[in-house]
């Protein structure tokens, strides 16, 4: 199966889950655009919707780890869904109802961080906001880098923090001036995941932000 089918699979359980919950549906599927500008527009779509927008990516009969694959996982990811994958006509009807209900699959527990943006301008501290499953652990950990090289130069400690029952958060991490004895523009990595009480650890959204003047 090509990108293109793919895609229209992302979007039918879209439209799907949209039926059940009344949820905006958003195509994000335009001809001629590249794996990169549609999981943009996916983060944009998630970001700006003002509805609890998810979006869930069904894979069918595609190859484990192909580019295919991939796309779905990265797109169910930004969008805090799941990403199922399908081998038959049977498992294709289990995985879409999964998606549309909203289930989570072993792809799953992602988190969505709605705030601060890329590019972001912060202080001595920042207020991570966003949603991720209520079941599990939020944890937070920055990373910092020197602006002008890219050379990381140390780990923040982490937190870790139960969401509230509707899956938002908003939590304040420390992103602090590090002083190597000279003065350098920093910028920062905040890495947000989650973990479940099986040990299970989903993938990191990330945000990069920049110390202020």
């Amino acid at each position: 199966m090509n990108g293109y089918i793919a895609r229209l699979l992302v979007v039918s359980a879209i439209a799907l889950s949209a039926a059940v919950c009344r949820a905006e549906i958003v195509d994000l599927s335009t001809p001629g655009e590249t794996i990169e500008d549609a999981l943009k527009e996916a983060q944009q779509a998630v970001a700006n919707s003002s509805m609890k927008l998810s979006i869930s990516a069904v894979g069918f009969d595609l190859s484990p780890g192909s580019e295919a694959e991939k796309y779905l996982q990265d797109m169910a990811s930004i969008g805090g869904g799941s990403y199922f994958a399908a081998a038959d006509g049977g498992q294709l009807t289990q995985a879409l109802s999964g998606a549309a209900t909203g289930q989570f699959s072993a792809y799953g527990d992602v988190p969505i961080i709605t705030s601060p943006q890329n590019g972001a301008l912060v202080g001595p501290a920042t207020r991570v906001e966003g949603r991720a499953n209520p079941q599990a652990l939020v944890i937070i950990q920055t990373e910092v880098y020197d602006q002008a090289t890219g050379k990381f130069l140390k780990m923040v400690p982490g937190i870790r923090h139960r969401p509230e029952a509707d899956g938002t958060f908003s939590l304040l991490v420390s992103t602090p001036k590090v002083s190597f004895g000279t003065k350098i523009p920093l910028r920062y990595e905040i890495h947000v995941f989650t973990a479940r009480a099986d040990g299970f650890e989903s993938q990191h959204a990330i945000v990069t932000v920049d110390q202020a003047p």
